[in-house]
């Protein structure tokens, strides 16, 4: 099951902790490369729910997507160690395992 986050107030208040790596997918109803990315994404979630992809839908959060700058989707935020990174497009999202993708994040 997704999370879906709605309100920007929620967000902050899951994205404070600076010691933690912080996942947020932005994504839509609509997008077909985001369909085939959730599944992947959901799979993780429960194989690492001390470490969960906040799921947030840009059509129903907008204000996020924009304070984020998303211009596209699927694209997955990583903060960890005080970076962030930004992962774009389904190719990687699908083919590589998210601690790979937050490994690569921290070089």
């Amino acid at each position: 099951m997704k999370k879906v986050l709605f309100s920007l107030m929620f967000f902050y208040a899951a994205s404070v902790s600076a010691d933690d790596t912080e996942l947020f997918y932005f994504e839509a109803e609509w997008c077909g490369p985001c369909k085939r990315v959730a599944p992947v994404l959901q799979t993780h979630n429960k194989e690492n729910p001390q470490m969960p992809v906040q799921f947030v839908d840009v059509d129903n959060s907008p204000e996020i997507a924009e304070q984020h700058k998303v211009r596209g989707i699927p694209v997955l935020h990583i903060y960890t160690a005080g970076k962030h990174c930004e992962v774009v497009g389904a190719p990687d999202l699908v083919n590589k395992p998210v601690q790979q993708l937050i490994k690569e994040c921290l070089k």
